[in-house]
């Protein structure tokens, strides 16, 4: 899709390209989004859920969920620093 020259979605655009894109491409603002975003509102609930209906410990599930909570948090730092 590409945007008419001055509409509202190319003057995002534009702006999201002059001003925010550099700041967004950095280790730290990825890992952040994929710590909170995956990590605490898809990892969590799901292991936790699951463990709930198996009868597992409490240790057990913050050993997994911490696990992948690492995991993606450095897979998201990874893919937003990479260009």
């Amino acid at each position: 899709m590409v945007a008419e020259p001055g509409s509202d979605l190319a003057n995002w655009v534009d702006y999201y390209k002059t001003n925010l894109a550099a700041d967004n491409h950095i280790f730290t603002h990825g890992a952040f989004h994929a710590f909170f975003l995956i990590g605490l509102f898809i990892v969590l609930p799901v292991f936790a859920t699951n463990a709930v209906f198996e009868g597992k410990s409490v240790k057990y599930v913050a050993i997994n969920v911490g696990y992948w909570m690492l995991c993606l948090t450095l897979m998201g730092g990874l893919l937003a620093a990479w260009r």
